[in-house]
């Protein structure tokens, strides 16, 4: 299965949506299909607006999707509004 972001397919994992660690289940419809860098930078609330746009969350269980929306785009809303080079301001 290809990353859902950039489409490499030679390594991909299957991340939740919902962490294992706040009760999320280990089911497909949990599970964003990523590379490990995307991976990581999901997990690290790090993807960039352009990068979290890709990922289809429609077919995802209702619980995934509202999650997405109602906290990792909110935590990802506020990595968006940093400045990139603090010691620029």
């Amino acid at each position: 299965v290809p990353c859902e972001i950039c489409g490499e397919s030679r390594v991909t994992h299957y991340c939740h949506i919902i962490p294992k660690s706040e009760g999320g289940p280990d089911h497909p419809d949990n599970y964003v299909y990523l590379c490990p860098n995307h991976h990581h930078l999901f997990d690290q609330n790090r993807l960039s607006m352009e990068e979290w746009v890709k990922i289809d969350f429609s077919l995802k269980m209702s619980a995934a999707q509202e999650y997405a929306q109602a906290v990792r785009e909110r935590q990802l809303e506020l990595f968006w509004k940093e400045p990139e080079n603090p010691e620029d301001e």
